[in-house]
């Protein structure tokens, strides 16, 4: 399903997305500006949909956000709400022949400020951001993030182990806040099982549960729940296992 328009507000409610596949970014939904200038700059709704079985990337590209993908320019900075969602069993795949890696096997979220609510995100797969990859601000409430796993891509390529899995259930790289979430169950195969954060002083997580989540493999298995590469963690009233 792919946006590409310049009206202010675009929703998609109440589909069934299941799968397709992209070459490069965007498996299942793609948000993006109108043209390569990024003047046409909107917010963008996905509501009460279920994302399941799409893939990104593949041979030739490391694919970014298998399931959901929004990246809609430098400026003016869109919003994108993500709510009342399943979205599983979407891959961000390797790029085997170039080397590449891949983010954000169920949501990648660039350029914009991003609401992910009352979503199931369950067994997706990529490289780096399993469940969820942020670049920007993301703010993440009443979310479920469970059984998403990142992996270098070795079965595809022998000397994959330049790329370093991370954040199993979610990466940010500037700012996240986070309340009332469940990260459980998820799989790295380096580092940062349950959430990496790779920068920003503003990142909070409140009244979260993250357990039994999972980190190792060859080259180190440190973070298994949260690994803060970067910046701070504000933690309040969470349980972390």
């Amino acid at each position: 399903f792919y946006q590409r328009t310049t009206t202010n507000l675009f929703v998609i409610d109440g589909f069934t997305i299941t799968n397709c596949h992209g070459t490069n970014d965007g498996g299942g939904v793609v948000f993006y500006p109108l043209n390569s200038a990024y003047v046409a700059l909107i917010d963008s709704v996905l509501q009460n949909c279920v994302i399941v079985n799409n893939s990104a990337g593949g041979q030739w590209a490391g694919g970014v956000g298998g399931g959901v993908y929004g990246n809609q320019g430098s400026a003016n900075y869109p919003s994108y709400f993500i709510s009342n969602c399943v979205i599983k069993f979407n891959r961000a795949l390797y790029g085997a022949t170039n080397l590449m890696g891949s983010a954000g096997g169920g949501i990648y979220l660039g350029y914009g400020t991003g609401t992910v609510a009352n979503c199931s995100i369950v067994s997706n797969m990529a490289t780096s951001g399993g469940g969820l990859y942020g670049s920007r601000y993301v703010d993440v409430m009443n979310c479920s993030m469970i059984g998403n796993v990142v992996t270098n891509g070795r079965d595809r390529a022998p000397n994959a182990s330049i790329y370093e899995p991370r954040g199993a259930g979610m990466v940010c790289d500037t700012r996240a806040r986070l309340r009332n979430c469940l990260i459980a169950d998820n799989v790295s195969y380096m580092s940062s099982g349950g959430i990496r954060i790779n920068g920003g002083t503003a990142n909070e997580m409140h009244k979260c549960t993250v357990v039994n989540n999972y980190s190792g493999g060859v080259g180190g298995n440190y973070g298994g729940t949260v690994y803060v590469a970067g910046g701070s963690l504000q933690v309040v009233d969470s349980i972390i296992v």
